[in-house]
């Protein structure tokens, strides 16, 4: 993630897409295979894996139905409310590095920055309130812990 911020996206693909295009290869995958239903793919995962499906549905049509838990969250809303902490200390060392880089506090102004330069769109057409939309009609289940901080 250092590399990735250091970089700002020329050589290291961006935080969490990365992890996406895997998936979708991992779908190439299993429409090769005659003992796979690729109708049928589904996608779940906790907490960084519940990222990762969510991710996943929005941007691959093959994923028919998701249920990601504990990862569903509005990064925007988090830096508008003050509400970033837990996720910044979930990847402490990320932002340690880009504090001592800016020479800045940890921030609200920071968080952004870190989250348009290793994942562009994160907090805007990525981002759950907007995103979400784009897994409809397929299924989809968000479970989050109503006061989990890390999932504002």
């Amino acid at each position: 993630l250092i590399a990735a911020w250091r970089a700002q996206g020329n050589d290291e693909r961006p935080f969490l897409f990365d992890s996406v295009w895997d998936l979708m290869r991992v779908a190439d995958f299993l429409e090769s295979h005659p003992w796979a239903d690729a109708g049928r793919i589904g996608a779940t995962g906790v907490s960084l894996g519940g990222m990762h499906s969510w991710l996943w549905a929005v941007a691959d049509e093959r994923v028919a139905a998701t249920a990601p838990m504990i990862g569903v969250q509005g990064f925007r809303y988090a830096v508008e409310n003050e509400a970033y902490m837990a996720r910044v200390d979930s990847i402490r060392p990320l932002f340690e590095a880009v504090s001592a880089d800016l020479k800045s506090l940890i921030n609200a102004e920071l968080v952004a920055s870190v989250w348009r330069a290793i994942a562009p769109g994160l907090m805007d057409e990525f981002d759950a309130p907007t995103s979400l939309a784009a897994i409809a009609p397929r299924p989809v289940l968000v479970v989050n812990g109503e006061e989990d901080p890390r999932c504002p």
